[in-house]
């Protein structure tokens, strides 16, 4: 069984009956930033990001020194009326990936459509899997034996 390793409460097994409030200790901790998922695929790496509200022209991707920069800003305009309650979240964020050297930087797309930023980056043609041949050892000794 994998657990989560916990530096800062080495005791945490025995004391855990202790803390009433410990799931607020124990919870995982979310990125800042918009939700993505990212897709490994036979062709290359799709990461799916969250930007609903935003349009084509406050969304940014950029790939610099082999990291893959997402940048989106989003904006409410409530102007002219009274805000009871604004809930929404405003603002602008930014994830960043560090891709392997099996993927090419510069096929690198992105698609926006329904708040979902969609970005494709294929691998590198070297990357591709490839079947090796295994051969029998005796057929090996044999073909040096008779050369």
């Amino acid at each position: 069984m994998l657990s989560r390793y916990a530096p800062w409460f080495a005791g945490e097994d025995a004391l855990r009956p202790l803390l009433p409030l410990y799931w607020l200790f124990d919870a995982p901790a979310r990125p800042v930033g918009p939700a993505v998922d990212i897709l490994e695929k036979d062709d290359g790496l799709e990461i799916l990001c969250d930007v609903p509200g935003s349009r084509p022209e406050d969304v940014s991707v950029t790939l610099e020194n082999g990291v893959l920069i997402i940048h989106a800003r989003r904006t409410v305009d409530h102007a002219g009326a009274a805000v009871h309650r604004a809930e929404r979240h405003q603002g602008e964020h930014t994830r960043a990936f560090t891709l392997g050297e099996a993927y090419d930087g510069d096929s690198v797309s992105a698609t926006l459509q329904d708040g979902v930023l969609a970005v494709k980056v294929a691998k590198r043609p070297e990357a591709a899997p490839r079947k090796i041949p295994v051969r029998f050892a005796a057929d090996a000794a044999d073909k040096q034996l008779g050369a």
